[in-house]
């Protein structure tokens, strides 16, 4: 995480011209409208209603999974976020919520990843939304495309971690 995160500083005056790029020339109302609501369907909050609705189905080994992954997840975003400090592209900062990793990508990788574990019939639509959520959040500059990476890379990791251990 460290590494990417040095790869992400080591790139940051390219990441400038490529939201530059996208907030002048590839900038249209009614998609980022769209991508502002596709962002919401990766937010941690959101992500929590997945295992409720698995455990009413009575899908308990996922469900537990999924569980804990969220809590995976807040143990270490939150942290890396106030440890990182990274400015958000739209100028925002708040240091508990800063850029860099990405939360909304973070936990739709980890629940894509723990979706595919179980029901590898969902893996395609799983993390085609997982990556949707990741791009939505780079279009609307909340996050520079390093944050989007690493945080693949970290949603993957848990999923891979809680799947392993877990079961």
């Amino acid at each position: 995480m460290v590494i990417l995160f040095l790869l992400a500083q080591a790139l940051c005056p390219s990441e400038e011209k490529i939201m530059q790029r996208i907030n002048t020339e590839w900038y249209s109302k009614p998609v980022y409208r769209c991508a502002h609501a596709i962002g919401y369907a990766g937010h941690p909050v959101v992500s929590g209603v997945l295992p409720v609705v698995l455990s009413h189905a009575g899908e308990e080994p996922c469900a537990r999974d999924s569980y804990m992954g969220i809590f995976i997840n807040c143990a270490t975003i939150l942290p890396l976020k106030y440890v990182v400090n990274r400015r958000r592209p739209s100028g925002d900062h708040v240091r508990w919520d800063a850029s860099f990793p990405s939360g909304h990508t973070t936990c739709a990788f980890t629940q894509a990843y723990i979706l595919s574990y179980h029901y590898p019939k969902v893996s395609i639509p799983a993390f085609a939304l997982a990556g949707a959520i990741g791009l939505s959040r780079v279009y609307i500059q909340k996050h520079y495309p390093t944050d989007i990476i690493a945080s693949v890379a970290l949603g993957v990791l848990t999923g891979f971690l809680v799947t392993s251990f877990v079961d």
